[in-house]
């Protein structure tokens, strides 16, 4: 039997508000953790809807 390891990661995200035609779509970004809470440098993820947001939670998973 396989050992599975879960490998747990603390990120924090931004996103902004626009108006859209379609409601559906939104911007998201997860930049690693630091203590003073920015969000500097590439993210580490950019999800665009919600489709993209629950692959994403499945693969944390």
């Amino acid at each position: 039997m396989k050992d599975s390891q879960r490998l747990e990661e603390e990120l924090i995200f931004q996103t902004e508000v626009m108006t859209s035609s379609q409601m559906t779509d939104f911007y998201l970004e997860f930049f690693p953790y630091s203590a003073d809470m920015k969000c500097e440098h590439s993210p580490i993820k950019v999800i665009h809807n919600f489709e993209e947001l629950i692959d994403f939670f499945e693969e944390e998973n």
